[in-house]
């Protein structure tokens, strides 16, 4: 079986939009809690919560080449005690398989919200710049923590090729 690339948030517009750009050049193991209608019929898509056993039985399934970990919600009628459970600890159950399974390759969607608004900042904020948003935006706190979970996979797995994006907010015909 060739390996696959999992996509965890596979459901939402970012998640479709990668699809569409892989679709045919890789075997795509989707991840969601929401269904994906219409998704391509050699689309694998799993409709399950990241922080249960079902996806450990996904990786063990495998071979697993990379993870694209986009599975964060921001569903502002979820308390924040619900928000924590899905992101952060989703997160960790994501980072706990790669390792696992040895995955090659992993991507973690982050925000550039984490760095927080300041009329300080840089016009180009770089990597090693504070994350300062949580001082001022509880709401992003979360972010901050899956985005630290990220870096510190980074560097206790030095063999894997880990990334975080901290893309900033994206305005488009879909998105």
């Amino acid at each position: 079986m060739k390996p696959g690339v999992v996509i965890t948030g596979i459901s939402g517009n970012l998640g479709r939009a990668l699809t569409r750009l892989l679709h045919g050049r890789e075997r795509i193991i989707g991840v969601d809690r929401r269904p994906f209608p219409g998704r391509p019929p050699d689309v694998e898509v799993h409709q399950l919560d990241l922080r249960k056993n079902k996806l450990e039985d996904l990786f063990r399934r495998g071979p697993i080449k990379a993870v694209i970990h986009m599975g964060i919600l921001h569903e502002p009628r979820m308390s924040a005690a619900e928000h924590h459970a899905c992101n952060v600890l989703g997160t960790t159950r994501v980072l706990e398989h790669c390792a696992r399974r040895g995955v090659e390759k992993v991507v973690v969607l982050s925000s550039a919200n984490v760095y927080g608004p300041s009329p300080d900042n840089s016009h180009f904020i770089t990597e090693d710049a504070p994350l300062m948003a949580a001082s001022r935006f509880a709401g992003v706190r979360d972010l901050i923590e899956v985005d630290m979970l990220a870096n510190a996979f980074f560097w206790r797995h030095p063999s894997n090729q880990t990334v975080v994006l901290r893309p900033f907010h994206i305005v488009g015909p879909t998105i």
